[in-house]
């Protein structure tokens, strides 16, 4: 047991110290995932964990010149968690990809 707590103690260590570990989320631009990256964010913040970077994935990028109108909504609804993770998250890097 003790050299259980020795290791775990070890790797706590380095997951909270920022020059070693960083943490980064992954979400798409929907309620529930914006809504679970909060709470990994929160959790991790209390752990003393770094998180500055989140990607966000399955972003629709509509083509301008064949418009389809599945994708022009689905890129519409996008765009108002698109801007609330990026009021949220104002100080992280945000990737966005397709």
């Amino acid at each position: 047991m003790e050299t259980m707590k020795t290791r775990i103690e070890a790797v706590s260590a380095q997951f909270k110290d920022a020059s070693k570990t960083t943490f980064v989320a992954v979400c798409i631009p929907e309620f529930l995932s914006m809504y679970e990256t909060e709470r990994l964010a929160i959790e991790l913040a209390k752990q003393e964990i770094d998180i500055h970077n989140i990607v966000i994935n399955q972003v629709c990028f509509p083509n301008p010149v064949e418009t389809c109108k599945k994708c022009v909504a689905r890129r519409k609804m996008q765009d108002k968690y698109l801007t609330q993770i990026a009021e949220i998250y104002d100080d992280f890097h945000l990737t966005v990809n397709p």
